[in-house]
């Protein structure tokens, strides 16, 4: 019985070392086109060749799909937009009596573009209620979309303020940094 478990101590670590180097040694050494590449400069100098093997392609796709990273960069996303987003409807405070109805109207079609950029990252970040918030925006976009081109500047900045003002409320109530922060 001793003689059975000193065979197999001695052979099990055997057999794992040389599946390793096998594992390792038949990454690419073949005289077939491997997965390595080799660029080639102006002046037909040739780079090293970078060699994929088996292990580091396995623990490459470990390391970009496990769900940690996945929620990470959902929320990375997710802030970017919300950045966007804050950026684009505070563009609204930049307008003046020397803006134009033509600046009113680049600053909607950003907030909208932003929002809509928003909205699709907040669905892959978790539980946000973004329904009031969205009938504010609309209700402010829809302020911005019925100016005519007899609309005066001083007009459309008194028209925008109060739906605008609803907006920034919102956006304070929904918390649009909780995921930021945690």
């Amino acid at each position: 019985m001793t003689h059975k478990l000193t065979f197999r101590a001695l052979v099990l670590p055997f057999i794992a070392v040389v599946s390793v180097t096998l594992l390792v040694a038949c990454g690419g050494d073949d005289d077939k086109p491997s997965t390595a590449t080799s660029a080639t400069s102006t002046s037909g100098a040739s780079t090293p060749a970078t060699r994929i093997t088996p292990g580091a392609t396995l623990t490459a796709i470990a390391a970009t799909s496990t769900p940690a990273t996945q929620v990470a960069q959902a929320k990375q996303q997710y802030c970017d937009a919300r950045d966007g987003f804050k950026a684009s409807v505070q563009q609204l405070t930049t307008l003046s009596t020397s803006s134009s109805l033509d600046d009113v109207k680049r600053i909607n079609g950003n907030i909208k573009t932003k929002w809509a950029d928003l909205k699709d990252s907040a669905r892959n970040v978790g539980q946000l209620r973004l329904d009031e918030l969205d009938k504010s925006i609309t209700k402010l976009q829809s302020t911005i979309d019925s100016f005519g081109q007899n609309t005066g500047i001083v007009g459309a900045i008194a028209s925008v303020a109060l739906p605008a003002a609803d907006v920034v409320q919102e956006i304070r109530k929904v918390d649009l940094d909780k995921p930021c922060t945690t």
